[in-house]
């Protein structure tokens, strides 16, 4: 199977409502703003390529239904990273053993009690994975020297007055510079607006609301990977080291969401690491929104089997020996296609780590892709992006 990859970069030049909840601290409506859905930036590309003839309906119809595409979620990146930032090694979501101090300065250094170390507690037979966790957590923070979080914390002692004063950093945004890993954050803003009385051509009474929307000039960049010979592949093709104007979020007749879409074909190498078949207990990391679809959709739970699928072509049988970091979220949404309510689902959040046995392989080379493919059809959608880890790639204390 030929796959091809490319990096796209998203720059937003009007204000972005992506929405993310409703009547949250005041407000109609928040915005997603720590990064955006695969799905998202997806009809926004489809449409622009469908005005400029670059695919049809047809194709777009069958993408839909059985995809040869996968668009991971825009992660954000300071400006000064946008041209250079490479997804998963450059910027990613923190996952579910890192933390953050409170009282760091500046962009907050974030550190990880260490997913290599996890596997080694686990492997040793002697503890189940909860009372692995567990132990690892406790012998971390009792014997790691106060001095190995110097760079983090404006004030070292800080550390010592409470254990409150670090806290989880699951989920966040984080980019790579020379000292780690720190949070990487848009800059938003509110947006209020009132509904006017037509009759009376004045404000409507009890009509007020907000938008929360991030700010242009922000920037995102993620990954698209498609099958060689569909038309998805032939259009991106022809687009290589371009820029579309396309539109993203809400409100997108009223000027919103107006952003430019550059895509560039990268070398797989700078993404995939060779997969390495010499264990049967890894962490899956997962690098988006996750859920499982062998049988009821819904989050990925303990006890699952999910087949792994590239492109329709399985990879392997995993069985999921526990999930660390339980949070989940429910997305909801509207097709273009068919202009209907998508069906809502409740996924495990970006971040969450899984500890997995692989059962059986079929293909091990493919198990390598699954974080620029995805692991099932899904990933169409910016759902399902998942790396198998043994080696933490945040600094661990």
């Amino acid at each position: 199977m030929e796959i091809g990859l490319y990096r796209y970069r998203l720059e937003l030049l009007t204000p972005a409502i992506v929405t993310s909840a409703q009547g949250y601290r005041g407000m109609s409506y928040t915005t997603v703003s720590k990064y955006i859905l695969g799905s998202v930036v997806r009809g926004a590309l489809f449409s622009q390529l469908l005005s400029e003839n670059a695919i049809t309906s047809a194709d777009a119809h069958r993408e839909s239904l059985n995809p040869s595409h996968s668009v991971t979620p825009a992660l954000h990146v300071p400006r000064e990273k946008a041209d250079t930032a490479i997804p998963i090694k450059d910027v990613a979501f923190a996952h579910a053993l890192t933390f953050m101090f409170k009282h760091a300065t500046g962009s907050p250094r974030v550190l990880s009690f260490g997913i290599d170390r996890l596997l080694q507690y686990i492997e040793t037979g002697k503890y189940g994975v909860e009372e692995a966790l567990k132990e690892l957590i406790f012998n971390v923070t009792l014997n790691t020297d106060v001095k190995a979080f110097k760079n983090a914390v404006s004030n070292p002692i800080e550390v010592l007055k409470s254990s409150t004063e670090m806290k989880s950093a699951c989920g966040s945004t984080i980019v790579r510079d020379a000292g780690g890993w720190v949070v990487s954050e848009p800059s938003t803003s509110i947006y209020v607006e009132t509904a006017v009385d037509r009759a009376r051509g004045s404000a409507a009474s009890g009509a007020l609301y907000a938008y929360e929307y991030i700010e242009p000039g922000n920037t995102f960049v993620g990954l698209i990977a498609t099958q060689s010979g569909s038309p998805i592949a032939d259009a991106l093709k022809s687009y290589d080291k371009s820029c579309l104007v396309v539109r993203v979020g809400r409100g997108v007749g009223r000027g919103f969401g107006i952003s430019r879409l550059c895509i560039e074909s990268i070398d797989q190498s700078k993404v995939i690491d060779p997969f390495d078949l010499g264990n049967k207990l890894y962490v899956l990391y997962a690098a988006s929104p996750m859920l499982n679809i062998d049988g009821v959709p819904g989050p990925v739970m303990t006890g699952d089997e999910i087949t792994v699928k590239v492109f329709g072509s399985t990879a392997a049988v995993i069985k999921i020996r526990a999930v660390i970091g339980r949070h989940t979220t429910k997305y909801y949404g509207w097709s273009y296609r068919t202009g209907l309510p998508k069906l809502p689902v409740e996924v495990n959040s970006p971040g969450t780590l899984a500890v997995a046995e692989i059962l059986r392989v079929y293909n091990h080379e493919l198990l390598a892709y699954t974080v620029a493919t995805g692991f099932n059809s899904l990933s169409s959608q910016g759902f399902n992006f998942v790396k198998f880890v043994r080696q933490d790639f945040v600094e661990v204390v």
